[in-house]
């Protein structure tokens, strides 16, 4: 059984296109602080951007991670970002990104 943004199917990553705007969008409606929640310092986070370095918007969006099971060709589709302090990495299921866009696009035309 495979949950929600996970496939056995082949990785396409433009069904996954999340803008830059639209994650930190997602961020201010769902997270109730930007506090690390290893080191505790409210620094920032580092998004990753830039999938694409032939395309001169390609900063503008998130780069997507396919993190394969290793019991099955199923993987799950994430979006990184790590704490400014300490470097802790923070993974963010790509397909709840997604179904918040679609839930409130007066939000995220971004």
């Amino acid at each position: 059984m495979t949950e929600k943004g996970t496939s056995a199917q082949e990785f396409d990553a433009e069904k996954f296109s999340i803008s830059y705007g639209q994650m930190i969008a997602y961020m201010d409606a769902k997270f109730p602080t930007t506090e690390c929640p290893q080191c505790g310092k409210d620094e920032g986070w580092i998004a990753d951007t830039g999938n694409d370095v032939e395309h001169t918007d390609a900063l503008e969006f998130m780069t997507i991670y396919k993190l394969n099971y290793v019991q099955s060709k199923a993987f799950r589709a994430s979006i990184a970002m790590s704490c400014a302090h300490c470097g802790s990495i923070r993974f963010i299921a790509a397909h709840k990104v997604l179904d918040w866009i679609k839930e409130t696009p007066e939000k995220n035309n971004g």
